[in-house]
């Protein structure tokens, strides 16, 4: 489709954006009264020269264009040819088609825009015939998680699931832990190279259900859906944007869209923004450590390694969804220096830590941290479905062991569907300066979700300049 546009810097909507992710070629815009250019590299036409051209449509964007209707009508102009956007703003947009592209604004320019190609789901099935090195890493992994089970027996009940995961995890992780208890190598690799369709992505990736709907869903929904979240990267980062930064491995059997060949996912690109913002606070350290608490299945240490290769990344987790991440970890990063839990409680100093590139152990682990070894401990979407004396632990062991940065992403505003614990309840400990915090700009999490509102919320350690 081809359009001429009239009025476009009036009013909320960016109409060139609107048609460049809709991959609508602009001839030019019209400008009935000063006759001045709007955007260059394309003309700027009075009303009776863009009667002449050949475009599919002529879009009015502003009410304060409305006269320029009876006077194209009047020039020859049919009125199919005519999309008054003002006046009914998503039947406007129905006409002018489905999402195909994201745009996005090329840092350091008022008006020049790229525009890249969204191209549809990407569901098919990638998986592969293990081979023997699946599967002595399946056996690795296996041998971790029963470690962290035993271990997890044994220690304070503050490091357990809570209500809210203890119950799920035990019906959805059912198959893995049987499979570990046998013995089963092979069995091991199979869940966890299919994790993102299976009981081991519940609650993280969705599993099995969130597959055969996104499956099902109409790819220009999916389309539109993810636009707002590639906005708030893009803005959020203050950076040019490439497909490949925001790009999803296949590790685990993903699903997502296409852009520009690649996978991506709203995961991906939350945590790149994440990567993004928490490493930026660190640049300028030698060796610095970042530790978390419920890093899921690790994208979004992926995403901080991938952009920051010589941080150490650090996880405290339930082993049921430890496994899965130390599995995406070791075959995204196959060369990186990994330490695996292998039990005990030896004490994690800042010396054995920046031996490694990542260290996954379990939660009671966190325990075992030198005093100020961390130099950014953050937790994201899971300390608001905990129980307060379990949050209250953490946070205490936080204020021991983190001697810059916190940083939380957690409810805001009650979810029903749960036992919930709103951030603004949290024993902030009183050596934390904060230094801001807001909602969420992620739509799942947002303000204008229909489910839940997270807040994002970053943390000083008192003394330590920013």
């Amino acid at each position: 489709m081809e359009v001429m546009l009239i009025g476009e810097g009036w009013g909320s909507y960016d109409l060139r954006k609107l048609c460049l992710e809709r991959g609508i070629r602009i001839l030019g815009y019209i400008d009935p009264a000063r006759q001045q250019a709007l955007r260059a590299g394309l003309p700027t036409l009075g009303l009776a020269e863009a009667a002449r051209y050949r475009s599919d449509l002529i879009v009015i964007a502003h009410p304060r264009f409305a006269d320029c209707l009876p006077k194209l009508l009047s020039l020859g102009v049919p009125a199919s040819r005519i999309l008054l956007f003002y006046q009914d703003v998503q039947a406007a947009l129905a006409t002018l088609g489905p999402v195909t592209h994201c745009a996005v604004r090329r840092r350091g320019t008022v008006n020049e825009y790229r525009a890249h190609a969204l191209q549809g789901k990407s569901a098919e099935n990638t998986r592969q015939a293990p081979g023997p090195e699946d599967i002595r890493l399946a056996g690795r992994l296996s041998a971790m998680f029963r470690a962290c089970q035993s271990g997890l027996e044994q220690a304070d009940p503050l490091y357990r699931a809570g209500a809210n995961w203890a119950g799920f995890l035990k019906r959805s992780r059912r198959v893995l832990v049987e499979a570990v208890a046998a013995g089963d190598a092979g069995a091991v690799h199979d869940l966890l190279a299919n994790f993102w369709r299976n009981g081991l992505g519940e609650g993280i990736v969705g599993g099995e259900a969130a597959f055969l709907a996104f499956r099902e869903t109409p790819d220009a929904a999916l389309h539109q859906a993810i636009l707002p979240y590639l906005t708030a990267l893009t803005q959020g980062t203050g950076a040019d944007f490439e497909p490949e930064d925001v790009e999803l491995p296949r590790t685990g059997n993903a699903f997502g869209l296409r852009l520009e060949g690649r996978l991506i996912h709203e995961n991906s690109i939350m945590n790149r923004y994440r990567a993004c913002f928490l490493g930026g606070l660190l640049e300028g350290l030698d060796a610095p450590v970042v530790a978390e608490v419920g890093g899921g299945v690790g994208f979004f240490a992926h995403a901080l390694l991938k952009r920051y290769a010589h941080v150490t990344y650090i996880d405290f987790d339930l082993p049921e969804t430890l496994i899965v991440e130390a599995y995406f970890l070791a075959k995204n990063f196959p060369d990186r220096r990994i330490l695996l839990y292998e039990g005990g409680t030896a004490q994690l100093t800042r010396e054995l830590l920046t031996d490694y590139d990542i260290v996954l152990m379990p939660t009671y682990m966190i325990a075992q941290l030198e005093d100020a070894s961390v130099d950014l401990f953050l937790n994201t979407i899971s300390f608001g479905e905990m129980s307060p004396p379990i949050v209250a632990n953490y946070l205490q062991q936080i204020d021991r062991v983190a001697r810059r940065f916190f940083y939380h992403e957690n409810l805001m505003e009650l979810d029903l569907d749960f036992e919930n614990y709103p951030g603004d309840l949290f024993p902030i400990p009183a050596s934390f300066k904060k230094l801001f915090s807001g909602p969420s700009r992620w739509p799942f999490f947002g303000p204008d979700s229909p489910r839940h509102v997270f807040s994002e919320n970053l943390y000083l350690k008192a003394g330590v300049a920013p």
